[in-house]
């Protein structure tokens, strides 16, 4: 039997972290939780304990004295996943909610082709990428028919899994880490992720274009749909300001380490000319499997959005 370990680092905010383990506990077999706490006040810390024990979900917790930021702290979690030989590691952020089925069909995903190394779901209204929203406008090839959201997750999921079933698809360049499978073979290559960006934003993007590099692909499977309150200890121990500062700066580093995000962030072809020029510079850093990917993927975003470009 494959092992898989949900990672979930938290400060704080107890509630979100029982609503969300919870959820693991009703809907996910075959697992254990490493419940990375920085910090938190004592309360929160004995609530979700609680919580754990009394129902016997299956955890280890790593119970830090200080806040080490989300990176860090999800660096202990991966590294001891790593140790315990977990097949599967998943990332999974204490503001989402997961539902019935979420793991095995992101765990088929992952098992369908070799190099496959990261897969991320479906996000309800949030203001990622992955949002339903976003992806029924930004993405009409694969999400032309994508149902209305219902204010139900747990219907709304069921719904996803039904009309979806089995099926997934490549993305470039990232997934967002809220929710997110990784394959050991992938982590054995790549290690965690990196503490450049400090407390967090940009890490998630960093680890996929690292997996990128050394050869994995990411897909989005169709067919799980995860509930995400999205940034909600950030929201709660800083301000918009700071928000946006702290991913203003990771995102210098992130262009800093990797080319690919700096020309998706300071280029928007507007002719077809400059557009083959943008393709001509992916195939001399990538090749052409990789330029050809991106130029087909940029072809149907205009397609489906009525010309307009998705970079």
């Amino acid at each position: 039997m494959k092992n898989t370990c949900i990672i979930t680092p938290t400060w704080n905010n107890a509630d979100y972290t029982v609503r969300c383990f919870e959820s693991v506990f009703r809907n996910t077999e075959d697992y254990k939780i490493i419940w990375v706490d920085n910090g938190s006040e004592k309360e929160d810390v004995e609530k979700v304990r609680d919580f754990l024990e009394k129902n016997g979900v299956p955890h280890v917790a790593i119970l830090n004295d200080e806040n080490l930021g989300f990176v860090k702290g999800t660096n202990q979690g991966m590294n001891l996943a790593i140790k315990e030989d977990a097949d599967y590691v998943v990332l999974l952020n204490n503001d989402t909610e997961v539902f019935e089925g979420w793991l095995d069909r992101m765990i088929a995903v992952a098992d369908s082709k070799e190099k496959i190394g990261i897969v991320g779901p479906l996000a309800s209204p949030s203001h990622g990428w992955q949002d339903i929203n976003n992806l029924r406008k930004k993405r009409g090839d694969e999400f032309g028919d994508l149902p209305e959201y219902n204010d139900d997750p747990e219907a709304y999921a069921k719904i996803i899994k039904d009309k979806y079933n089995g099926k997934s698809f490549e993305v470039y360049p990232n997934v967002a880490f809220f929710c997110t499978l990784i394959k050991k073979e992938l982590m054995d290559d790549i290690d965690v992720l990196s503490e450049d960006y400090g407390l967090g934003f940009g890490d998630d993007d960093d680890y996929c274009s690292r997996a990128l590099d050394a050869g994995y692909k990411i897909y989005l499977a169709k067919d799980v749909f995860v509930f995400h309150n999205h940034r909600t200890t950030f929201k709660k121990h800083f301000t918009e300001e700071q928000i946006k500062e702290m991913g203003k700066k990771n995102r210098e580093i992130l262009m800093k380490n990797h080319k690919r995000y700096k020309d998706l962030i300071d280029r928007n072809p507007k002719n077809f000319t400059e557009f083959k020029g943008f393709c001509k510079g992916i195939y001399k850093k990538e090749g052409l499997l990789e330029s050809l990917r991106f130029f087909i993927g940029h072809i149907k975003h205009i397609i489906f959005n009525k010309g307009k470009s998705w970079l």
